[in-house]
């Protein structure tokens, strides 16, 4: 139920108070009464009034100034005027401060009343009318601020594509303020291409909605921007359609995205088709979605022959259940995983017998599900030639074997003839002669060195490996205690690392790797004043990684690579006993560990050879591979 409607009754008299107040009250109004203009200036700045019935002659300040007073600070509230003098000038005074009425005393109980109400039905409506007034613009400035501050473009066409109006968006995007837009045809912020369109599509956009066109966009400065229309026709009350109404949206980005995926797709499917190992992607069910030319070409099929068809029904099934194919889709499907299968021999549709190396992995697309890729590498030719080199390495390995070996006996007998020449005929040698024995001796000695070597290198190759736990400082300190009195005499201090591990290898060749190394540094050790020789060893990731270093000569860097060739000896120790072989038996050994062995090292500053194998070695126990 609404308040009922306040008033102030303003008169001197208390009669007429006492009359007027009862009856408004009874006709449901709350009023309160006040004998002097003051007092009911006071009340009307406590309260709020809807209507102040005045007395015009009043002892303490006129009726008017009240008046005055109220319509400066109070002018919502309504003023009725009374009087038992009635005065022309002061009726036209108080209309023009906006007085609601001027009734003059005596007055009838209905005319008051009738006045008092028609008046504050008036004051209701005013009212009303003022909130309507700003609700609606508080909607208008809401809506404006949402038109203007959309992302897209509005713009309102008439029925000649006139624009009547635009938003913010629109200024921003084409760089031309609304005073250049509004009055302006659509056309000229178009290309030339867009233009045609538009006066070819234009009258069927008054017919119904249309969403998804897309036009090109010439801003001020002349760039082209790609936009996306949706067009809604504007009906009058009759129904007649006078214009239309756009929404842009600038797809620049996106059009730019959607060629680079059309250049991205097209550069793939061009990768894909050229590899020379076949590949296929399928779906989780295992259907085939797509294959590449050198599929085809390996099994000699048609695209059409494959793509959509289930890969049971397409491989068979040895190579799908014998060799494991299917497994590996599990597996793949399982842990995400890539899965290898390796010389899986095959025989394709048109009876070849192949070798093929295959390999499936999985991709996923954020949620959606993911494809199963297999790539298929045919590997015959290369096991071919693969077995083939190593046949030939082995019948290589066999002959060094056999000559080295068909060698060695006559230089035995060299040296032992030479031995029984200066032991027998000294005398009749003479000087001369017997230094022509010795050189005889040394170089048929120098021989048996570089034969076992050879032997040594060629066994490398013909020998199985057994791998075992062992102790890499305590093979270190043997390899070092074998050369004790060479050490010795050369008053060479040797230090090893107490930290060298327990490591899985075959401990009679990790041997030699130390001896070799060690025997090496002697030998370069030269002149050096205080020599010393350092073994040690640093943990690196998956891999142990050991060292030898020396003070001694040191390797110019343009011979680091030819030390590890065979029979590559430098100059300034071309005459001591070694044969070249030394570090190539090394080189040879680390790389049948999974390893490999390099120097670091500068001419005068000493050497330092770094050897890194993995801790898990990849050829236990069957032996190393074929060289």
């Amino acid at each position: 139920m609404a308040s009922p409607h306040r008033i102030i009754l303003c008169d001197d008299e208390e009669r007429i108070r006492n009359s007027l107040s009862g009856l408004l009250q009874d006709h449901g109004y709350e009023v309160v009464s006040v004998s002097n203009g003051s007092e009911c200036l006071k009340t009307l700045a406590r309260e709020g009034f809807d209507l102040v019935i005045l007395d015009i002659i009043m002892p303490d300040m006129d009726g008017i100034d009240v008046l005055a007073r109220i319509k400066e600070k109070y002018k919502d509230t309504e003023v009725i005027m009374i009087t038992g003098y009635p005065d022309k000038d002061k009726a036209i005074a108080t209309f023009r401060l906006a007085a609601y009425d001027f009734i003059e005393k005596p007055f009838e109980s209905k005319e008051i009343l009738n006045v008092v109400a028609h008046c504050l039905r008036q004051h209701d409506l005013r009212r009303e009318v003022e909130k309507k007034t700003r609700e609606l613009a508080e909607a208008e400035e809401k809506y404006r601020d949402l038109y203007d501050n959309a992302p897209d473009m509005y713009q309102t066409l008439d029925r000649n594509g006139i624009i009547t109006e635009c938003n913010q968006a629109s200024v921003h995007e084409s760089g031309y303020s609304r005073e250049e837009m509004i009055g302006r045809s659509v056309y000229r912020f178009y290309s030339e291409g867009s233009c045609e369109a538009f006066l070819r599509d234009f009258p069927g956009a008054f017919a119904k909605k249309r969403a998804g066109i897309e036009r090109e966009l010439i801003t001020k400065d002349g760039r082209a921007i790609d936009v996306m229309i949706d067009v809604t026709p504007i009906l009058d009350k009759e129904g007649n359609q006078v214009g239309l109404r756009s929404i842009m949206r600038d797809i620049t980005s996106h059009k730019q995205a959607e060629n680079t995926l059309k250049y991205l797709k097209k550069y793939n499917e061009t990768i894909v088709a050229s590899l020379p190992s076949a590949l296929l992607v399928l779906d989780k069910d295992l259907n085939i979605k797509l294959v590449n030319r050198a599929y085809r070409d390996i099994q000699g099929v048609e695209y059409e022959d494959v793509v959509g068809k289930n890969i049971k029904k397409v491989f068979p099934d040895r190579l799908l259940k014998e060799e494991g194919l299917l497994r590996a889709f599990e597996e793949v499907m399982e842990t995400e995983e890539t899965r290898s299968l390796q010389r899986v021999k095959h025989t394709s549709p048109h009876q070849q017998e192949k070798i093929l190396n295959l390999t499936v992995s999985g991709v996923r697309l954020g949620e959606r599900e993911g494809s199963l890729i297999l790539v298929i590498e045919d590997v015959t030719e290369r096991a071919r030639a693969t077995e083939e080199l190593k046949r030939k390495n082995e019948e290589l390995e066999t002959f060094v074997y056999t000559v080295s070996h068909d060698l060695k006996s006559p230089i035995i007998s060299m040296h032992g003839f030479s031995s029984i020449l200066l032991k027998e005929y000294q005398e009749r040698l003479g000087e001369e002669g017997k230094g022509y024995i010795e050189r005889i001796k040394e170089n048929a000695r120098h021989m048996e060195v570089l034969i076992s070597d050879l032997l040594a290198l060629s066994r490398l190759g013909r020998t199985v490996s057994s791998f075992e736990d062992v102790s890499s400082l305590k093979i270190a300190k043997r390899a070092c205690s074998n050369f004790k009195q060479r050490l010795e005499e050369g008053r060479v201090d040797v230090s090893i690392g107490d930290n060298l591990p327990t490591i899985h290898c075959d401990e009679d060749r990790t041997y030699k790797v130390f001896e070799n190394l060690v025997s090496n540094a002697i030998k370069f050790m030269g002149d050096t004043e205080k020599p010393m020789i350092e073994v040690g060893y640093e943990e690196k990731g998956r891999f142990h990684q050991f060292f030898v270093r020396d003070n001694g000569i040191g390797i110019d860097p343009k011979y680091h690579r030819r030390v590890f060739e065979i029979f590559q000896q430098l100059k300034k120790v071309e005459h001591s006993e070694g044969t070249g072989i030394g570090l190539v038996i090394v080189e040879r050994i680390v790389r049948n560990h999974g390893g490999r062995v390099w120097v670091e090292s500068e001419e005068g500053e000493g050497a330092t050879f770094y050897i890194s194998v993995p801790k898990e070695h990849p050829h236990d126990p069957e032996g190393p591979p074929a060289s």
